[in-house]
């Protein structure tokens, strides 16, 4: 599997969405020039990402505390 198809397989992956959520069309065009150029990407564009993805992640229940 090239790189960049090992990249999009692990997206894929990542990013499934909930029955009613969808990606936004703006995050997805950042997404896909993030595969296809990783380093031409904004520091605006990678926090766009990371706040899409972590809002799409299911809810866990916080830990009660560290050991």
């Amino acid at each position: 599997m090239s790189r960049l198809s090992e990249s999009r397989h692990n997206l894929e992956r990542n990013f499934t969405v909930g029955k009613n959520e969808k990606t936004g069309k703006g995050v997805g065009s950042i997404a896909s020039k993030g595969l296809q150029k990783p380093g031409t990407l904004t520091n605006k564009e990678i926090k766009t990402l990371a706040a899409s993805a972590l809002t799409q992640r299911p809810d866990h229940k916080k830990p009660t505390g560290r050991k």
